[in-house]
């Protein structure tokens, strides 16, 4: 949001959950990764840690203090993007499309240019929208239920003047009386009673003082007493009641038994939480092996297609290029392998990669230069020299990032007698080799 600052607010970061599709969105002053770490630490203190932390690779994700998260915890892995390459975190760039589009429209609904307070509106809508990888809302998955949204309803109460639950009409209250009620019962809350019953028992057979008692032989009577306390020890360790223990053995071995009691009473057939998740789970892999499917057999037809000695184009990333460049660089197919890639060739030297088929594309036309070159005096080449070296026209295959006016030969654009490009000295500069 650089170019739509909301006073100091310039950026916001975006969280998405991969399976539920839920987010989370912060309006940041700056990208710093403090303030990165920060935000979500934040996420993870509320809804506990994900498995994997998956972002592009932005200085702000690579540094230091996000991955001191995985001090806090360990089990915590973190994936970032490969450079120039945003397929490899699909999910996020749609996310983001997603976000700007809707927070786009959303401005212009309520004709105003402060995005920070239209963003939480805008993540609820998202987060409320049907999702169509799991066939259900955000969330539905993450909280087990649907959101509220019975405003009319205590607008309606406003309206009437109604502030205290006494002077509620009979119907409202059975309604709130419905809406609060659960249903859900743990499986263990009725172990309870029996916990009591035999509490009672112990202190009956303990204090009794009926002659029954007393003549019993001190023997019979302390292997009943036994019996019982066993019996009262096994409806105790079924309701997972522990003591904490000092040790850190004690304390991981008390978290598991909770853990496990808290997956069975989610597992009851009165939960209504983990049917939602079922359902979201089945639609989420049914779409997923859809577009495995769909992808294989794309795969398949290029491969049958491809051969060595084609000619194909390799996308320019914007990063390497300008706005009038061009944006496929030109190729030849050296070889195949087993994995369903290539190795290309280009007019400045070989590709010191292997090409996914569907991230190339087939050549209506061929420069003459790429037909005629010989390939056998070709050395290997980074793609990003090459893109450089192409937009370039062959003069020069780097960028200057000079603070000065680029006035000397210090600077590499000069150097090589070329002008400055959109590409050059990012952070700003008094450039005088422009070309104008």
């Amino acid at each position: 949001m650089r170019t739509r600052p909301d006073g100091e607010y310039q950026w916001i970061l975006h969280c998405r959950d991969h399976f539920s599709k839920f987010s989370w969105a912060f309006p940041m002053k700056r990208k710093e990764a403090r303030f990165v770490a920060e935000h979500l630490a934040s996420v993870f203190y509320q809804f506990g840690p994900c498995k994997i932390l998956q972002s592009d690779n932005g200085k702000e994700f690579t540094a230091n203090v996000i991955k001191d998260l995985k001090i806090i915890w360990p089990g915590l892995v973190i994936i970032n993007g490969r450079p120039r390459h945003p397929q490899s975190q699909g999910l996020v760039e749609r996310g983001n499309a997603t976000l700007c589009d809707v927070l786009g429209k959303f401005m212009t609904d309520r004709n105003t240019t402060c995005w920070t307070t239209c963003l939480l509106p805008v993540v609820y809508s998202l987060n409320t929208s049907l999702a169509r990888g799991v066939n259900t809302t955000p969330y539905e998955i993450l909280f087990g239920q649907k959101p509220r949204v019975d405003c009319e309803l205590w607008k309606s109460l406003s309206e009437q003047g109604i502030e205290n639950e006494e002077d509620l009409s009979a119907t409202v209250l059975n309604e709130l009386a419905v809406d609060n009620d659960t249903d859900f019962i743990p499986n263990d809350v009725h172990k309870v009673d029996i916990i009591n019953a035999q509490k009672t028992s112990i202190s009956s057979t303990v204090l009794s003082d009926t002659p029954s008692a007393i003549d019993l032989p001190i023997s019979a009577t302390i292997i009943q007493l036994n019996d019982v306390i066993n019996t009262t020890t096994a409806a105790i360790s079924s309701l997972q009641v522990n003591c904490s223990v000092d040790t850190n053995t004690g304390r991981e071995e008390t978290t598991k038994r909770f853990d496990e009691a808290s997956a069975s009473n989610l597992g009851t057939i009165s939960s209504t939480h983990l049917p939602i998740r079922k359902r979201a789970q089945e639609a989420y892999l049914s779409n997923a092996n859809k577009r495995i499917k769909t992808r294989n057999e794309h795969i398949e037809e290029l491969w049958s297609s491809c051969s060595v000695g084609d000619y194909v184009g390799i996308k320019i990333d914007k990063v390497d290029r300008t706005n009038t460049d061009p944006k496929i660089l030109p190729s030849v197919v050296l070889e195949k392998n087993n994995d369903k890639k290539i190795k290309v060739a280009c007019m400045f030297g070989i590709i010191n990669q292997w090409w996914p088929l569907e991230s190339v594309v087939k050549l209506s036309a061929v420069p003459e230069q790429l037909v005629q070159m010989d390939k056998s005096e070709l050395k290997e080449i980074s793609v990003i020299t090459a893109s450089k070296l192409f937009v370039r026209d062959a003069v020069n295959g780097n960028t200057c990032s000079c603070k000065g006016g680029c006035k000397t030969k210090q600077c590499a654009c000069k150097k090589n007698g070329v002008f400055c490009s959109t590409k050059c000295h990012k952070n700003g500069s008094n450039c005088e080799n422009q070309g104008h």
